[in-house]
């Protein structure tokens, strides 16, 4: 049986555009990946492209450096498809970004927050582990790696 253990430890996120098309590869397209809110409007993310993972188990390896796109991809697998994460606590950056040019050169202005497609806020907050196992945790019987030897148990069913 195929299986999948996607380590988001250490990954500092990216583009959203990015982030709605893997969500889409493991959710189908036209699913809530977040749902982010301004000021004046609130807009519904929704994954993009084809459905090529349906039906594998996965489970989702999260840190303190699991931020913005890879929480936004994290959550949106655990509330749409009930997906575990298991590591530690994410950095909590749920927010998104525009450069906008100005004499002087270039800034970065925050346009939005967002939350997970169950609502839960991300900025400032992370996301919490289902099954909190630090690094410094060693592994036992599939990898030295704690965290990644749990999630090859929890995929195994163990």
């Amino acid at each position: 049986m195929d299986t999948s253990v996607l380590d988001l430890r250490h990954n500092t996120g990216g583009r959203l555009s990015s982030a709605r098309g893997v969500c889409g590869a493991f959710m189908g397209a036209d699913k809530v990946v977040l749902v982010k809110a301004n000021r004046n409007e609130t807009i519904s993310v929704k994954s993009s492209g084809e459905h090529v993972f349906r039906g594998i188990p996965v489970v989702c390896l999260i840190d303190h450096y699991s931020a913005s796109a890879s929480e936004a991809f994290a959550g949106a697998l655990r509330d749409n498809l009930g997906v575990k994460l298991i590591g530690t606590k994410s950095y909590g950056k749920g927010s998104i970004q525009e450069n906008k040019e100005i004499d002087a050169g270039v800034i970065l202005i925050t346009t939005f927050h967002w939350t997970t497609p169950k609502g839960h806020v991300v900025n400032g907050r992370g996301l919490d582990p289902d099954i909190k196992v630090t690094a410094s945790e060693s592994g036992t019987k599939y990898k030295e790696d704690g965290p990644l030897d749990r999630a090859i148990r929890e995929l195994l069913g163990e």
